[in-house]
Formats: structure tokens, sequence, C-alpha cells
């Protein structure tokens, strides 16, 4: 039942998978053994089957705004910047002359 649990409050992460797995093997062996637990070996199995069953719903809800914002993004993500100068090691000499000019540290 905890790995149930733990399944359940961790469904966006993922994690919930290995965890609702393992919560559905060991309440079938719960279940398997007697009378004593079945209660929570049921509880185990039913949170993560929710879990497992609440990470599909929020892939499905969310994949169509994801896919439609990399269409829109996509093209000006892949556009480089072009730059005016080069950058030469000069350039960086004087940064660092800056630094060493003062007591910044």
């Amino acid at each position: 039942m905890v790995l149930g649990i733990l399944s359940l409050v961790l469904f966006c992460t993922c994690i919930n998978v290995p965890l609702a797995i393992a919560a559905v093997i060991f309440g079938v062996l719960q279940f398997g053994r007697g009378t004593q637990g079945r209660g929570m070996a049921i509880a185990g199995i039913v949170t993560s089957v929710i879990s497992v069953l609440a990470l599909i719903v929020t892939i499905a809800l969310l994949w169509r705004p994801f896919v439609q914002y990399y269409q829109e993004e996509l093209p000006r993500l892949q556009q480089r910047p072009e730059y005016d100068r080069e950058y030469y090691e000069d350039d960086l000499e004087d940064f660092f002359e800056f630094f060493d000019d003062g007591d910044y540290f």
C-alpha cells in the first residue's frame, strides 16, 4: 500500500511507473498469502493503477499544447543570430583587466 500511495503522489515525475509495478507485484503476493492484509493489498493495487492512469491522462492532456508550442517556436529557435563583430583574445584581456584594477572580490 505504501508503494501505491507513493506512486500516486509522484505520478507527475514518471517515477510512479516502477513504483506502481512494484506495488502491483507486492499487492498480488500479499493477496495470495491469506486473508490477513488483503485490504491493504487491494488498496495498493488500486492506488498504483490510479497513478498510472493519472500519468496517462496528464500526458494526453499536455501532448497537444507541447506539440503546438514546438511547431510555433522551433523555426525561431533554429535561427542563429548574426554577430556584427568577431571576438578576439584582446577583448578577453580587457575584460580581465577590469577585475584586476579594483578590489571587487
